[in-house]
């Protein structure tokens, strides 16, 4: 029987503040505000613990810059509205103590690592077998229509977390172990029963996606593919993807339709996005350099009137530029490239799973905020302290 130590359950309260289950604070009047608070008491308490150990690295800078666009415009926007100012500055601070938290376990000694993957474990199994039976108890289609939540969320965040835990725990295994552990696998393979549970062919595809560029990488078998899946490869791949989806032009070609209706099973027009995205580009323009700021609702105000369902850009790369402008989407993209550059660099089993799951999250973000939502950040984290703190040879040495 797994032991589980007062660490272990810390580190539990942490993840679940940043991957939370909606089935658990619901249960309780005001949750969510609650849920807040805890997530600021959570950021409070690593910065206080760890603030002196921040380093000059990249990370932080890219974060700061970021932060201080996303305050900026919040603030400018929201000029009566100081609720605004305290969850933009709460976010942004939550930013920083996820890098401060991950820095902390992998700067320590290999004990904590197995004590986060014990975390992880423990969420990841709370979570797939709570989603295993809120999808078999009530078609996922009917759930969606009724707005009943998932266990843990909506299906595609839901999708997203799975996703993110999922991702983590296969990437402390192969550090801490060489190899994916048994019940690593057997919650694996429970996470595919939950993507098809849900009926999300955004979980499906990027589950597939995330091994796909791991697999590519690592057996190296063609030149070409794996130029092109490095981190400049990826952003310019994403880059032109994004134009293809957002400018509806990949109705021109019947492979990306029939990909579209018959493995993810979806209308052509992504069901209804067409319309947000004729939109998204004036949208954007009316503010292109620092964007309408955290949590804005200039997309809802455009196109609610349509539908209480377009309620934000649908696509992640767009929502950051309305979010934060392109001076934020510069700081952003940042980001990306120095979390895909040092796994890349590396060419670890465990590194190349994080490049994938990092590659599937932007493919998933086409059409849906999955690099955007806050466990994007979380996993993001993750990836950039991994390489920062020197846990080369784990695998090799373990």
């Amino acid at each position: 029987m797994m032991k589980v130590s007062k660490r272990t359950l810390i580190y539990m309260f942490f993840l679940y503040t940043w991957l939370p289950a909606h089935a658990i604070y619901a249960l309780i009047p005001g949750g969510y505000k609650l849920l807040l608070y805890l997530r600021l008491f959570t950021s409070v308490n690593i910065l206080i613990s760890h603030f002196g150990e921040m380093k000059r690295a990249t990370r932080y800078f890219l974060v700061a810059g970021y932060s201080i666009i996303n305050i900026a415009s919040t603030v400018l926007h929201n000029t009566t509205r100081v609720s605004k100012w305290f969850d933009v500055l709460e976010f942004c601070l939550c930013l920083v103590a996820m890098l401060l938290f991950f820095q902390s376990v992998y700067c320590s000694d290999r004990s904590d690592r197995d004590k986060l993957r014990k975390a992880v474990l423990s969420l990841l199994f709370l979570y797939t077998i709570g989603t295993l039976i809120s999808c078999f108890t009530m078609a996922a289609d009917d759930r969606t229509r009724q707005g009943v939540y998932f266990f843990v969320d909506s299906r595609a965040n839901t999708a997203q977390i799975l996703m993110t835990l999922n991702s983590m725990l296969l990437v402390l295994d192969m550090q801490l172990s060489g190899k994916t552990r048994r019940t690593t696998k057997i919650l694996f393979a429970l996470c595919f029963i939950c993507m098809i549970g849900l009926k999300s062919g955004q979980g499906i595809m990027m589950m597939g996606v995330e091994f796909l560029c791991a697999f590519m990488l690592l057996t190296k078998r063609d030149k070409k593919v794996t130029k092109l899946l490095s981190p400049a490869g990826v952003l310019i791949l994403s880059a032109g993807l994004n134009y293809l989806v957002v400018s509806q032009v990949y109705l021109r070609f019947e492979p990306i339709v029939f990909f579209i209706e018959n493995v993810l099973r979806k209308e052509a027009s992504l069901t209804g996005r067409d319309l947000i995205f004729q939109s998204i580009g004036s949208i954007y323009l009316q503010s292109p350099w620092i964007g309408f700021g955290y949590e804005n609702t200039i997309v809802s105000n455009a196109l609610g009137s349509i539908s209480a369902a377009y309620n934000s850009a649908h696509n992640s790369l767009f929502q950051i530029l309305i979010e934060v402008g392109a001076i934020g989407f510069v700081f952003y993209l940042g980001l990306i490239y120095v979390a895909l550059k040092g796994p890349y660099k590396r060419q670890t089993k465990d590194m190349m799973i994080a490049y994938g799951a990092i590659c599937a999250f932007i493919i998933g973000g086409l059409v849906s905020l999955s690099c955007f939502n806050v466990y994007f950040w979380v996993f993001l984290a993750f990836v950039l302290t991994n390489e920062s703190c020197g846990v080369a040879g784990v695998v090799e040495n373990g």
